[in-house]
């Protein structure tokens, strides 16, 4: 799915969900008898309350195959964060804090966990398309694999067996030049780290996925040099995690580990 539809697709979610959580909870507020506004202009300004903060914790960022459970965890924690912020925005301290809570207020918990269900269940539903589409090989990036040994060789094995990560591996790209004429279940090694660079613009590579040894620091220095100018996404087993310490994101690919390499540090809201 291209980065834009989905995020299209994710804010049209996030809309519906959102207004609907909020109706939902108007409408339970009313038959407790507490007056609640559905101005369609409230629902629209508490909509853009919940997109910056979305946005700001990187939850519009691109998902692609990562785990559901942990965007339900990024979920959960954005809107509880926003959930306090706004209820310390409408406490009335001399009434909040020298009684009982009010019945009024307590419905505001159900609001919060109406929301988290609500824009999780519209989420869910998203990504269980998009895996459906990944699988029928609608949506999958060309990758190349930086290593050539047992490790890249299992890699590969674990992508190829779950399509739903949506990896096409199109070769292998070794530290050196004795193993060019060689292949692992079909897919060749297409080149050295050296000609990284040029082998990322021929095959349109968006991912690179690096299984060196934990000894090879300069070489996967060498890969984000080589990758680091254009569009595509890195991640490195975890033994090599010390060399790049503080730069990446921990991945869970159906249980096999890889953290993503993110050379420009920086929050999702600072992103052009």
């Amino acid at each position: 799915m291209p980065k834009a539809l989905e995020k299209v697709l994710l804010i049209l979610s996030d809309f519906l969900m959102i207004n609907f959580a909020f109706y939902i909870w108007c409408f339970f507020r009313n038959q407790m008898g507490y007056y609640a506004d559905t101005n369609f202009v409230i629902s629209l300004v508490i909509f853009f309350y919940w997109f910056f903060l979305f946005f700001f914790f990187g939850l519009y960022r691109s998902w692609y195959a990562q785990s559901r459970f942990d965007e339900f965890v990024a979920i959960f924690k954005t809107i509880s964060i926003g959930a306090f912020i706004g209820f310390l925005m409408t406490m009335d301290v001399s009434v909040d804090l020298s009684s009982t809570p009010r019945v009024s207020r307590v419905t505001y918990i159900v609001y919060w966990a109406m929301l988290i269900f609500w824009v999780s269940t519209g989420r869910i539903l998203l990504r269980t398309l998009q895996r459906k589409m990944l699988e029928m090989g609608v949506g999958r990036r060309n990758t190349l694999i930086v290593g050539w040994n047992s490790k890249a060789h299992e890699l590969y094995d674990n992508v190829r067996e779950h399509r739903a990560l949506g990896y096409d591996v199109v070769g292998f790209v070794d530290v050196d030049k004795k193993h060019l004429d060689e292949s692992y279940k079909n897919i060749p090694v297409l080149g050295t780290i050296k000609n990284l660079h040029r082998l990322i613009e021929e095959k349109e590579v968006e991912e690179i996925l690096i299984a060196l040894k934990g000894s090879s620091q300069k070489k996967v220095i060498e890969v984000l040099s080589q990758a680091g100018d254009l569009p595509v996404r890195i991640k490195v087993l975890p033994d090599l995690y010390d060399i790049v310490m503080g730069y990446g994101r921990t991945d869970q690919l159906y249980g096999f580990p890889l953290i993503e390499i993110m050379p420009q540090m920086m929050p999702e809201w600072e992103h052009k």
